[in-house]
């Protein structure tokens, strides 16, 4: 299983770990990620694609911490639960 956060957009092209999940699975991971929409706080899973070791990967869309202890870096951090979009 592998676990990366990403935006709402699904956007694998933009963090480091998220780019090399990627290019490691392969193309067919973006574009079914395109295909894919997500709201804060919910996770999709996908499969592993090219991933050798892993069945899986799971996609959680996390707002950008703001840098402070209120705003956005508690919309996901005071949830009571996570919804899983399979």
């Amino acid at each position: 299983m592998v676990f990366c956060t990403s935006e709402k957009n699904l956007d694998l092209g933009r963090g480091v770990i998220s780019k090399n999940i990627s290019a490691a699975a392969g193309p067919k991971l973006q574009q079914d990620c395109r295909a894919t929409a997500i709201d804060y706080g919910q996770i999709v899973k996908m499969p592993a694609y090219n991933l050798a070791t892993a069945k899986n990967i799971y996609l959680g869309a996390c707002c950008r911490w703001d840098g402070s202890k209120a705003g956005q870096s508690e919309h996901v951090s005071s949830s009571d639960s996570i919804d899983y979009v399979v």
